[in-house]
């Protein structure tokens, strides 16, 4: 008899039944791996761990022994179990490739409901999160201590120049040290010591700070010791680091639900000691941190830039490019680990975070499942959609569902569609309904956050369909939506741009720029010398617009719209994505509420000036 039917989970009024998995001890890691399964509730008796880990690849499995039978893992998993596995005294665990049937789709859908339950309960004594084996994983950790000890010396760099040079703003602190740096390298070309330059050239503000330095790092000829000593070198070092970000855990949809709560997680590597996953991702913030001044460091450098360090972030305010590059660097998945397991210490499951928030703000996690997606997310979340984890719908019928109920108030869910990965007019999903299993670029999620910052639906004629639905209706079937629309204009013509020349080609450092006609004025993405618009004067598109493409603002969205005329099926049009409608140079991107380079349209005027038989019906397919 199969062990899982040995072992049936029911439902019960009190608590739906769990299995366990007992993992007996071996002498040796080498030993074979023996465990047997045993039917529990999380209501007890007894505690438990839960694993956080990858499955792995599927290929060269390892045979274990589970009630006296051979039953095949993968490597990853089995590599887990050993590290997991005492010496001298069984442990019990809940795994879910082994304590779920995964190939009992009614069982899967009710243990992944509960799944957030396994770890949270107050029988879950920890959560023990396997990151591979050890690797270069040493060598990372050693330059996170490093980075931390230099972080911290910055930390008094600062202090030190809010007590010596008073008044300062963050800025003018960064200048300070640009130019003291740009003066100790001058003296250090020059032959001159670090006792020299203090003696001899510094400043009486300068000998100060750089007196306290020179005792707090303990050096004689180097009195400026910070993050920014690190810029050069340590390339094994950073290469190491690389592939310690580069484990498949941290990019699993999965692994969050699983590490976001108030319980103890401890994080096993290869044969070191666990560490706190607290502390880890404190350690590796500060590296991500370290990597972003070194990039703005480097940029500078391959520019011939010596300017002031707090320039670069100033001349930010005015140049798309470089405010792109800011502004978009999403939340990774340390930040949100970290932030979020913060937010639970202090507010415990209160602190569960809008499922529309987490779906967005992690569309680029992954998982081997595509509604995981989905599913992974709903036990941190509210899940205000009213969502339940079934795994007879199919994909395609769970994100049509998904998309329809988040439209019952907004339609800034469409500006998820637009995917590098994802043609307008492929696959089985109709295209305004976004596919979260394929990623968005953080340049086009920065773009598209600022849709609360826009109005070109201000004004729009009334009256609204009487549907329940205020901006849409349903169509002949599911996969139809019907908008009520004001078609704007065209576009005439269509660019690829890279955001700066000093970054790799791709589609994060690509934007695709068109001209448009509208109201008998033609916009183009042409200067008035014939050279090729730059992304300050012209329009911004989705990465798939094309020539002909038609622009509408509709109700419930702030943004203008890009729709596409198909001849497929009962006609119709396909959603494109949405767009800025740029007239001239935009002024400020802080304050993109009132910029006067933005067309008038981004601010209703077609709606101001339209009647309602200008309104016209849209069948988006």
């Amino acid at each position: 008899m199969d062990i899982y039917q040995q072992l049936p989970i029911y439902p019960t009024d009190v608590a739906l039944p769990v299995r366990f998995l007992q993992l007996f001890p071996a002498p040796s890691q080498d030993a074979d791996i023996q465990c047997e399964l045993c039917l529990s509730s999380l209501s007890g008796p007894d505690d438990f761990e839960a694993l956080s880990y990858t499955w792995g690849s599927p290929e060269n499995p390892v045979t274990i022994m589970v009630q006296s039978h051979p039953r095949q893992v993968t490597q990853n998993l089995a590599a887990a179990l050993r590290r997991m596995r005492h010496v001298d005294k069984t442990r019990l665990l809940w795994v879910d490739a082994l304590c779920i049937n995964q190939a009992d789709e009614a069982e899967k859908s009710l243990q992944v409901a509960q799944m957030r339950q396994v770890y949270t309960s107050k029988l879950t004594k920890q959560v023990n999160v396997w990151l591979g084996e050890g690797g270069s994983a040493r060598v990372a950790l050693g330059f996170f201590e490093t980075l931390s000890k230099a972080e911290d010396y910055n930390t008094k760099y600062t202090a030190d120049t809010m007590e010596i040079f008073p008044g300062l703003t963050d800025v003018e602190r960064l200048r300070v040290f640009e130019r003291l740096r740009d003066k100790l390298d001058q003296a250090t070309d020059a032959g001159m010591t670090g006792e020299d330059f203090i003696a001899n050239v510094a400043t009486p503000a300068e000998k100060t700070f750089l007196t306290r330095s020179k005792k707090m790092a303990g050096l004689d000829d180097d009195p400026v010791k910070g993050i920014e000593s690190l810029i050069d070198g340590y390339d094994a070092e950073r290469a190491a680091c690389d592939e310690f970000f580069a484990r498949p855990w941290w990019s699993r949809t999965w692994i969050l639900q699983e590490a976001i709560h108030d319980r103890k997680v401890s994080v096993y590597i290869g044969d070191l000691d666990p560490i706190p996953i607290d502390d880890l991702c404190r350690m590796a913030a500060r590296y991500q941190r370290y990597i972003n001044i070194r990039t703005g460091q480097l940029r500078n450098r391959a520019a011939g830039n010596s300017q002031e360090s707090g320039t670069w972030f100033t001349e930010a305010a005015t140049n798309f490019a470089l405010w792109l590059f800011i502004s978009g660097t999403a939340r990774t998945t340390v930040d949100t680990i970290l932030t979020l397991r913060e937010k639970y210490a202090a507010e415990g499951e209160a602190a569960a975070a809008p499922l529309r928030e987490l779906l967005l703000q992690l569309r680029n996690q992954l998982a081997t499942d595509p509604r995981d997606k989905v599913y992974g997310l709903l036990g941190f979340s509210t899940n205000e959609y009213d969502i339940d984890p079934d795994y007879s719908r199919s994909k395609e019928e769970l994100y049509i569902m998904l998309t329809r109920r988040m439209m019952r108030n907004v339609l800034y869910v469409l500006l998820w569609v637009e995917s590098p990965g994802r043609k307008v007019e492929a696959g089985n999903l109709p295209s305004w309904v976004p596919d979260h299993s394929t990623p968005q670029t953080f340049k086009t999620i920065t773009i598209n956050q600022q849709w609360y910052k826009l109005s070109a639906n201000k004004g729009f004629p009334s009256p609204e369909p009487a549907t329940g639905e205020p901006h849409l209706s349903q169509g002949p079937d599911e996969k139809t939506l019907i908008l009520r629309g004001i078609r704007v204009g065209h576009i005439t013509e269509v660019f690829d741009v890279e955001i700066s020349s000093e970054l790799p080609s791709s589609t994060e450092n690509t934007l695709r720029l068109f001209g448009y006609e509208a109201a008998g004025v033609r916009y183009n993405i042409e200067e008035a010398d014939g050279t090729p618009g730059t992304t300050r004067t012209a329009s911004w598109g989705p990465c798939h617009c094309l020539a002909d493409d038609i622009i509408v603002v509709v109700p419930g969205s702030s943004m203008p719209l890009v729709l596409r005329r198909t001849t497929h099926g009962r006609g119709g049009h396909l959603f494109v994505g949405a767009c800025w409608l740029v007239n001239s140079e935009l002024q400020d991107v802080h304050h993109l509420e009132k910029d006067p380079g933005f067309s008038p349209i981004m601010y209703g005027s077609a709606c101001a000036s339209a009647r309602e038989d200008d309104v016209e019906l849209f069948r988006i397919q």
